[in-house]
């Protein structure tokens, strides 16, 4: 700070670290502290001196790179906050000189060939345009090296930037990013200082209204959940897991599409307990709750896609038990969605369920959830033939799906392209047993799928043998005395006729 001496001291001092050994360890020991304080001091010549020693520490700590990850997550902040928004040339250039080694210390091929646009955006964060630009090559970039610490340190303050615009391309562009890095970091320990700064925005990604800035920020937390599950589970997973049971529909839909992709990022064993987990919430009798595990079993199809077949027994039922007689209802949309992708592969294991809750719904004891949108329950009594014409639309629409590999001149029985003879078999007799419906409309609805699916008198002479037996069990069943009534009255009427 001393005009007459002051720039013999700073060559001095920068003759001195560049000859420290060894390399790196000395400068962090015992000079690094001291020029941080003297970047932070009061008088902005002092400021001035600290910043233009920083280069020289920069560049011994190249060989340490550690120690250099470590100081750059506390210098760019420190820059950003201070120097960089200082009014005074002389401190603003110093601290552009630091930027530009600190871009010249970058090791990743893709971050190198961007470095002029990246520090000129960190450098001027006033500037939307220049944060814009660079977030757009960047957005465009294929990853394919290591990232190093230098370029995580030149990335986070843009991706941070970016995800608090308002511009909807930065912060999908900058989450984006985030999520292509998080995998291709050189040690993901380098990652860890920054989380805490950027989980926060984030989180507000995840929860967009806009579906791409959405989508982006579920991925990230995959893949942050991926490179670091221990860090997911102890701060990631909870937020999610509360947010998705939140009233506001947004935020709901938003954490169900963030933790699905969370879930599909954790091993076998740990996903096995918290699919039994969301599969008891979707049958809660909590509106909120069960509407965000619904919303949640809706995006785990789309993330998981066949990965979901060993959970259908477990999730297909509490998805039919969760669905409510409202428009746009998360249950049925998730019915709907798994049918549609599973109707044709696995029929087996869509049919137990839907017969299941054809009569589990007729029961006196079983209540439907807490509507969402009106105060109260739904009683069984009041509604169960309306549930029941509902539960046909989807037999229908899985008979659609195994009626799409027929032949010319075949129908359900003779469909050989998809599924066993058996399960075809097991449909059509539902579906004969449910035409004895005692309310008309399910009658008429369960004959009009009989005749789709070829359906006729040769047919049900055909299956009487497995009409019967069936009929038999289910007056035998002693858990469910829906079960009896139906089998007694059509035994009764088949006796008659």
């Amino acid at each position: 700070a001393d005009a007459k001496v002051g720039k013999g001291a700073l060559a001095a001092a920068t003759a001195v670290m560049a000859r420290f050994t060894p390399k790196g360890h000395g400068v962090v020991q015992l000079i690094l502290p001291s020029c941080m304080q003297l970047v932070d001091d009061k008088n902005w010549k002092v400021r001035v001196v600290g910043l233009k020693l920083l280069p020289a520490c920069l560049g011994q700590m190249q060989h340490t790179t550690k120690q250099l990850s470590e100081l750059l997550s506390r210098l760019l902040p420190q820059l950003l906050e201070g120097p960089l928004m200082e009014p005074r040339k002389e401190i603003q250039e110093a601290a552009r000189e630091t930027l530009e080694v600190i871009g010249k210390l970058v090791r990743n091929s893709e971050v190198s060939a961007l470095s002029k646009d990246i520090v000129r955006a960190v450098a001027d964060p006033a500037n939307q345009k220049h944060t814009q630009d660079a977030l757009a090559k960047l957005g465009s970039t294929t990853f394919m090296n290591y990232i190093d610490a230098a370029s995580l340190a030149l990335l986070v303050p843009i991706m941070a930037r970016g995800l608090k615009e308002r511009e909807q391309k930065s912060r999908k562009w900058s989450a984006q990013i985030l999520g292509a890095i998080v995998t291709l970091v050189k040690d993901i320990e380098y990652l860890r200082p920054y989380l805490p700064q950027m989980l926060p925005l984030l989180q507000e990604c995840a929860v967009d209204p806009t579906y791409e800035i959405q989508r982006e920020a579920a991925k990230a937390f995959g893949m942050i959940t991926q490179e670091l599950p221990g860090w997911s589970r102890s701060h990631l997973q909870p937020w999610l897991c509360q947010s998705v049971m939140s009233s506001d529909l947004g935020i709901a839909l938003g954490s169900a599409h963030a933790l699905s992709e969370v879930l599909l990022r954790l091993g076998r064993r740990p996903r096995d307990e918290i699919m039994a987990a969301i599969a008891t919430g979707a049958r809660s009798p909590e509106p909120m709750e069960r509407r965000g595990f619904l919303l949640l079993l809706d995006f785990l199809l789309d993330a998981f896609k066949n990965d979901f077949v060993p959970y259908i027994r477990l999730a297909f039922p509490a998805m039919l038990a969760g669905v409510l007689p409202e428009p746009e209802d998360p249950g049925l949309r998730a019915c709907e969605a798994l049918v549609q992708r599973f109707g044709a592969a696995c029929p087996e294991l869509l049919l137990p369920g839907l017969e299941d809750i054809f009569y589990i719904c007729q029961h006196d004891t079983f209540v439907f959830p807490t509507a969402l949108k009106h105060v109260g329950t739904y009683h069984c009594g009041k509604l169960h033939w309306q549930m029941r014409e509902t539960y046909l639309k989807l037999l229908l629409k899985l008979c659609d799906k195994i009626l799409e590999h027929r032949k010319f001149g075949q129908d359900m029985l003779t469909c050989e392209d998809c599924s066993s003879r058996k399960v075809r078999e097991q449909i059509m007799v539902l579906l004969e047993v449910l035409k004895e419906d005692p309310e008309a409309q399910v009658q008429r609805q369960a004959k009009h799928i009989l005749r789709q699916c070829g359906g006729m008198a040769k047919s049900t002479k055909e299956l009487m043998p497995l009409i019967e037996a069936k009929l038999l069990r289910m007056r035998e069943d002693p858990a469910c005395a829906a079960k009896r009534r139906s089998a007694e009255a059509f035994l009764k009427s088949l006796a008659e006729a």
